[in-house]
């Protein structure tokens, strides 16, 4: 039996506000518990200035201890 242990899933946002938003949603809403989660603003840039920025957001989700798995966990990926 294969069980899985973490994820760790990476997000665009537009603004800090969205970036943190995310956060408060994955601490509530994930089917397992967000262990970490860290955010980046990058810059886009034209000709040296910067015309607009987003957030680069990674957050890692445990389902299972490494010792003590407990829950078959199956994730599906789909379009919205």
């Amino acid at each position: 039996m294969e069980y899985l242990l973490k994820v760790q899933n990476v997000y665009r946002v537009e603004t800090e506000k969205a970036a943190l938003d995310l956060r408060d949603r994955l601490r509530k809403e994930s089917n397992g518990t967000l262990t970490a989660f860290a955010y980046n603003v990058k810059y886009i840039k034209q000709k040296g200035e910067i015309i607009g920025e987003y957030y680069v957001c990674k957050a890692t989700i445990e389902f299972n201890a490494e010792k003590e798995c407990e829950r078959h966990i199956e994730i599906t990926y789909e379009d919205v």
